[in-house]
Formats: C-alpha cells, structure tokens, sequence
C-alpha cells in the first residue's frame, strides 16, 4: 500500500514493513527528516539501505524500517507504572 510519494520516491507499507523505491536521483538524505516529522509512525531501522536507495536511485524496492502503531501502551516490569505513547 502506498504511504508516501513525491518526485523522487515512493514510500510503501507492507503490514508493518516500510519500504522506499527511488525513482529519480537527488532527493537528499537530511530531506528524508522532514518525512519522518510529517509521519512520527515511521521507524527507521536500516539507515544504510536508505542512503544507498538514495544515491543509487535504481528504482527498486528496499526495506528501510516499519511502521509503528497509533498507539503504544508500555508497563513497567513492576507492573506499578504505565506510558502510553500517541505516534
């Protein structure tokens, strides 16, 4: 499913897995940032797959992170405290 596009790359989610597909090269890495604020949901886990996704632009699907959930609910190991996220 497709999650982000623009000239240079598409984002696609496959359950939870990200993906990016360059198409165009020059799309500069610290513009990736600003996709990442847009959509906090992303988690980047392969940082080295995306800077060469990017500098080489073939076009193919790479897998670069996953997607996290809306909401995440944390519990301490006691048990006496809990965080809840809202990505």
């Amino acid at each position: 499913m497709e999650f982000y596009r623009n000239d240079y790359l598409v984002l696609t989610r496959e359950q939870d897995k990200l993906f990016i597909q360059v198409t165009l090269p020059g799309f500069d890495i610290r513009d990736f940032n600003e996709i990442i604020s847009e959509f906090p949901v992303i988690h980047l886990t392969n940082f080295i797959s995306l800077r060469k996704a990017l500098v080489e632009a073939k076009g193919e699907s790479t897998e670069i992170g996953c997607i996290k959930p809306r909401v995440e609910v944390i519990i301490s190991s006691d048990e006496m405290q809990t965080s809840v996220y809202l990505n």
